[in-house]
């Protein structure tokens, strides 16, 4: 999952895209599925979306590997310095 994760009122991170992005790609996951998380997001979002998955899809509990890999460089500011 790669995508913005903005920032709300009072600083603070706004997931809902995350969530979007995790529901769109519930109904397609299969047992022993890689799901990462590739976006600027805060403590505790990749649990989250873990919940929200095995809310959503309960026959997946601890059949899916879940990841968090932080972004590394800024999307479409990646050149020579």
């Amino acid at each position: 999952i790669v995508v913005p994760t903005p920032f709300k009122a009072k600083n603070e991170p706004d997931i809902s895209f995350v969530q979007a992005a995790t529901l769109g790609i519930i109904p397609l996951l299969k047992a022993g599925n890689l799901y990462i998380i590739e976006s600027t997001s805060p403590i505790g979002t990749t649990e989250k979306m873990m919940k929200l998955i095995y809310s959503e899809r309960p026959e997946l509990t601890d059949k899916l590997y879940i990841a968090y890999c932080p972004e590394r460089v800024l999307p479409g500011n990646v050149g020579a310095q």
